[in-house]
């Protein structure tokens, strides 16, 4: 049983498999150093390693709430493993922040048909063992030979923690057997008094050096923390959290725009604000219900919940008194309700997801802080003052995992819901986006992803088409009266000691600037900027080509192969270069792999950015070893081999074919030992691979330049590519000034800076008159172009007024006349002389002596017609 892998999951594991092999070959810092040079060129983030472990990586991987970190961590154990650890079954410690955490991860990792355990099982064969820390004393010898994943907390190996840590330090005879044939560094292992090795749990793990996996590792930035590493000698940490702490090593780095890209998460949030905490109470029911009857059109199952948070006792909405106008006021029958507080918890056993269970409303204070997930609570309906955003985060994160993991049929079903009373959340907005971003979003992002919505019971019901409702802070509406007269869009309303601003249209930069400027203090400046930003974000999103509905359609290259029009892409210029394994050499030359006096020696392609000779780490107290007889057989390491190496697109029988020819010619022909290759096996394994890799290139050259060449001439372009209203999520967005855009396609304008030549080049664009309106395109989202190497995604497409398409490409003079610029040249060219004059490829250049920007768009524009 397989689970699928979203993309932006296979792009954090292919991240960090790429550094972790790095990091095997040339060092944690250089290989993260390496990477982030490529990745940022101009502020690259340096390496901080952990004092006292400076050489083994320590990295994190950054996601937001909801974006799988168990199960990314899940399968961390088996490419560590590979990448880094080179072992076939490796012991892996796995800390979490809470012994509640624990718990369900462990309940995760147990589960047969749980994603988790699934993936484990698939990764080792079976072979894994998965215990609770404090059940080391049951681990035999023998549960070491398969993968282990010990599951625990920090405080579980702290010495100062007298209930679990001191035991992980003390003897214990029962762990006797896993040092009867230990032969590696005794020094590593601590001893008694009398100088006898002491039979800990601390010293079974550090003879293992264990793969450790911290989850939210912000709870873990204490030099005691640190201590605890090193003592149990880690061999490498990987990190999983959504707001890492400022010295992390962060490798990848998700955005919510991806999750809500993939279908993880319901956004945005309806934020409605009741004058009354019975409004608030109400219209979370009639939501409910409302949500309820257009699931029942789904495919899937799906019972909406409603999360009400009460007061606590010494308030004056506590459990009770909610509790009581639910049964008597809403006539909410008692079975539908769980009550889950420190002294009732009325979801023990309950499975939510169960369509025989009955339960619609929880109703808790904050005993579901955390741990707690149902993928099936919607709304959030709170009648308490929270004054923490921590507290705003733990109750809010609660209901926003969609549903199977999949965007619904109907557009409801795809949002999260918050009531909450104005009274007790006087800056809603501000507190829910905060939490968002406490949560791990950007703070560029988060006003798209709260969208304040009029209450039904409201006096004045407006559109949520043309306009937004901003409550005000108290003692706000002097400063800002005066302002907002001669203002048409604007309008100040007072309801006793309430008011608030109803926006129509765009509110402009200006005016902005003459509110703030107006306002005493800082935070009432920051409150009413986001608020201003909530509504032109969403004002903007209504009023885009894209909302509307407005096709936007590029044509792609195609080719026409025997009677079959098929897309142009790697698999046809596989197919056109007759891709075949076994007609490739099977050698492996020194520059690919050798042994030194110092160490072996291979290559590795870094961020597919040329090949780079490193050395490994050293192994001058291994070269006797090389000849010690380890009792495989040539066939033997053939099949290993065979399984490590093995990709779809090569047959097995023709994969260990190439498999047994190398290792032939390896030890026929260079007379390299059988026993030094077993040794090295997994180094021979990257070898093979990136062998593999680079006759699979060759190939897909040769077909490509046959089709641009024109001896493959049969090219058409087929209009099939449309930029959808509703698949464009940016994991960086344009911040909104110095330069209001008006033509971009979306809302949102997405990895595009502020100044610079690529913003210079989008203003000229935007301002252009023939142009109708124009995308940012996005890598792995948008429009692209076939590259020998890959796929060209061109930095803008726009389309004219007369229905013609615009492909732009911005060079930095100094990739002007690179190799990389001159084939995306090339290609961009063919795909216009085959749009018989319906597509325009322009590569524009800031130089000297060169037109500006915006004469060398018009000139490609006119020069045509």
């Amino acid at each position: 049983m397989i689970f699928a892998l979203k993309n932006y999951q296979l792009t954090v594991l292919k991240t960090l498999n790429s550094y972790l092999e790095a990091a095997r070959a040339i060092g944690a810092k250089p290989a993260y150093d390496s990477m982030m040079q490529e990745a940022d060129g101009k502020n690259p983030c340096l390496y901080q390693p952990l004092k006292g472990l400076e050489r083994i990586p320590y990295i994190c991987l950054r996601l937001p709430t909801g974006g799988g970190k168990t199960f990314l961590s899940a399968h961390t154990v088996k490419i560590a493993s590979q990448s880094y650890l080179e072992r076939d079954y490796p012991v892996a410690l796995w800390l979490v922040p809470t012994n509640t955490i624990r718990t369900q991860t462990l309940q995760t990792l147990k589960k047969p048909g749980h994603p988790n355990y699934e993936t484990l099982r698939e990764a080792f064969n079976g072979r894994f063992k998965v215990i609770d820390i404090s059940d080391f004393d049951t681990l035999t010898p023998t549960d070491l030979q398969g993968a282990c994943i010990i599951v625990g907390t920090f405080a579980s190996l702290r010495v100062t923690n007298t209930t679990e840590g001191r035991k992980v330090y003390d003897h214990h005879e029962n762990l006797e057997a896993h040092f009867a044939d230990f032969s590696g560094d005794n020094s590593i292992l601590e001893r008694k008094e009398n100088g006898s090795i002491l039979f800990s749990f601390r010293n079974v793990l550090a003879m293992h050096r264990p793969l450790v996996i911290v989850d939210e590792a912000h709870n873990h930035t204490s030099s005691l923390s640190v201590e605890v590493l090193k003592r149990i000698n880690a061999s490498s940490v990987v990190e999983f959290t959504a707001t890492p702490p400022m010295n992390s090593n962060i490798l990848c780095s998700i955005s919510a725009a991806e999750l809500k890209a993939e279908e993880m998460i319901k956004l945005p949030i309806r934020l409605i604000s009741h004058n009354t905490w019975e409004e608030a109470v109400k219209e979370s029911i009639l939501m409910r219900q409302r949500l309820e009857d257009v699931a029942r059109q789904e495919k899937d199952y799906i019972r909406p919940i409603v999360l009400f948070q009460a007061e606590e006792k010494n308030k004056d909405i506590t459990q009770g008194v909610l509790l009581n106008h639910l049964l008597e006021q809403e006539k909410i029958p008692r079975h539908e309700i769980a009550i889950v507080t420190g002294t009732q918890k009325e979801l023990d056993g309950i499975n939510l997801l169960s369509p025989e269970c009955p339960i619609k409303f929880v109703l808790t204070i904050e005993a579901l802080k955390e741990g707690w997930d149902c993928s099936f609570a919607y709304v959030f309906c709170s009648v308490a003052t929270i004054y923490s955003k921590k507290d705003v985060e733990q109750i809010l994160g609660r209901v926003l995992r969609m549903p199977y993991a999949r965007k619904r049929a109907h557009a409801d079903l795809n949002r999260a819901y918050a009531y909450v009373c104005q009274s007790s959340w006087r800056d809603a907005a501000k507190q829910l986006c905060d939490a968002l971003v406490d949560m791990g979003f950007e703070k560029n992002e988060v006003a798209r992803f709260v969208d304040p919505q009029p209450s039904l019971f409201s006096e004045n019901q407006h559109s949520a088409q043309d306009q937004s409702v901003v409550d005000l802070p108290e003692g706000v509406e002097p400063y800002i009266a005066p302002l907002i007269l001669n203002e048409p869009h604007i309008t100040l309303e007072q309801n006793g000691s309430r008011s608030r601003l109803l926006i129509r249209g765009h509110m402009n930069l200006s005016i902005q600037n003459d509110l703030m400027k107006a306002l005493p203090t800082k935070e009432l400046r920051e409150t009413l900027s986001l608020n201003f930003d909530i509504h032109n974000k969403h004002y903007a999103e209504r009023q885009s080509s894209a909302q509307k509905g407005i096709p936007f359609i590029v044509p792609r290259l195609y080719l026409h192969l025997e009677d079959d029009l098929r897309l142009m892409e790697r698999d046809i210029f596989l197919e056109i270069g007759n891709w075949d394994l076994s007609h490739c050499s099977v050698e492996i030359t020194e520059d690919d792999f050798c042994f030194t006096e110092n160490g072996v020696q291979w290559e590795i392609d870094l961020n597919d950015q040329g090949h780079i000779t490193h050395k490994s780490l050293g192994r001058a107290e291994q070269q006797e070893l090389d000849l010690v007889d380890t009792g495989w057989t040539s066939e033997q390491l053939c099949r290993w081999l065979e399984k490590e190496v093995r990709q779809q697109d090569i047959s097995q029988s023709e994969m260990f074919s190439y498999i047994k020819g190398s290792l032939q010619f390896l030890i026929e022909k260079r007379d390299i030992p059988l026993t030094a290759l077993v040794r090295w096996r997994y180094v021979l394994s990257k070898v093979l691979k990136r062998k593999i890799d680079q006759h699979r290139f060759h190939c897909v050259e040769r077909g490509y330049e046959q089709v641009l060449s024109a001896s493959v001439s049969d090219v058409r372009l087929v209009g099939d590519f449309q930029f959808m209203p509703d698949q464009y999520h940016p994991s960086v967005t344009y911040v909104g000034y110095p330069y209001e855009f008006t033509k971009h396609y979306y809302a949102q304008i997405g990895k595009l800076e502020n100044k610079g030549e690529e913003f210079d080049c989008a203003k000229a664009l935007d301002l252009t008159a023939e142009i109708k309106y124009w995308v940012r395109n996005l890598d792995q989202q948008g429009f692209w172009l076939p590259l020998s190497t890959g796929k060209f995604y061109p930095d803008f497409i726009a389309e004219l007024q007369d229905g013609r398409i615009l492909i732009i490409e911005h060079k930095g003079k100094i990739y002007a006349t690179n190799d990389d610029s001159k084939e995306k040249a090339r290609i961009g060219h063919l795909w216009a002389e085959h749009s018989q004059g319906k597509g325009l490829f322009l590569m524009t250049i800031v130089e000297k002596n060169r037109p500006s920007l915006a004469e060398q768009i018009k000139r490609a524009i006119t020069s045509t017609l």
